[in-house]
């Protein structure tokens, strides 16, 4: 039996819920040529009505799938391994910042600001040590919880702002860190020294919290301080478009 999660995303459908192995759902005959089951978190390829798709796999270890699976809850992970556990967070992670937020509309106007930003000033991407989506979504929700009456434009300047003055190698939190269970662990450099390692963390909300910028070294550290600070020197402002949508600029 399968189960369609579906968030809203950059995708329609971007979860795949089952309680048959991995090998059974990648070679399916009409999934087979697109699936990527070696990833580190496994996908399936595909396109709907024209539209890519990338669509990534969990399975849960139980007899069928329920129609009220909420995969908010926390033991639910009992019930996979590894790596449907890793395909689950993102989902799981984006559900979580959306609760944790006080305005949704604000938040995205930020981010979408930030991520422009970031990707024209070649600061994203983690392969290469600097922060990439997560990381920049989980800032900017971080600002918009330390001022949940800011504007869009109030908060991307606020956000250059806070990377420059927070204490790092402090973590960025939206949350607690629920603690570790048996055979599943948490983010913790007290007594996890390549956690210890990591020089600006910034912390998924949900269980198990992980840390998603553990690639950034001294030297990319120093190019992202440096562009923050040429960031937060920059008037940014709202505009409104012919849609009605609001997009933030740099004026």
């Amino acid at each position: 039996m399968l189960s369609w999660s579906v968030w809203k995303s950059t995708s329609i459908m971007d979860r795949l819920v089952s309680t048959k192995p991995r090998n059974t759902i990648f070679s399916h005959s009409t999934l087979h040529r697109q699936g990527v089951p070696d990833a580190f978190v496994p996908i399936i390829k595909m396109r709907f009505s024209g539209i890519p798709l990338d669509i990534s796999f969990a399975r849960l270890a139980l007899q069928r799938i329920p129609e009220d699976l909420t995969l908010s809850d926390d033991d639910i992970l009992s019930q996979t391994d590894d790596i449907s556990s890793r395909s689950l967070n993102g989902t799981r992670d984006a559900q979580a910042i959306l609760r944790l937020i006080p305005s949704q509309t604000t938040f995205a106007n930020a981010l979408r600001a930030i991520k422009h930003w970031a990707k024209r000033r070649a600061l994203y991407g983690k392969p290469v040590g600097f922060f990439n989506g997560i990381a920049w979504t989980i800032i900017v929700a971080r600002v918009c919880q330390l001022y949940p009456n800011a504007t869009s434009a109030v908060i991307v300047a606020a956000v250059f702002e806070f990377c420059q003055n927070h204490p790092w190698p402090e973590p960025v939190l939206l949350k607690h860190i629920t603690p570790a269970r048996p055979n599943i662990k948490v983010w913790n450099p007290k007594i996890d020294m390549q956690d210890r390692a990591d020089r600006m963390p910034v912390i998924t909300p949900a269980f198990p919290s992980k840390c998603v910028t553990h690639t950034v070294t001294e030297s990319t550290q120093i190019v992202l301080i440096a562009e923050l600070e040429r960031g937060r020197l920059v008037r940014w402002v709202v505009q409104w478009r012919s849609s009605g949508e609001a997009v933030v600029v740099a004026e």
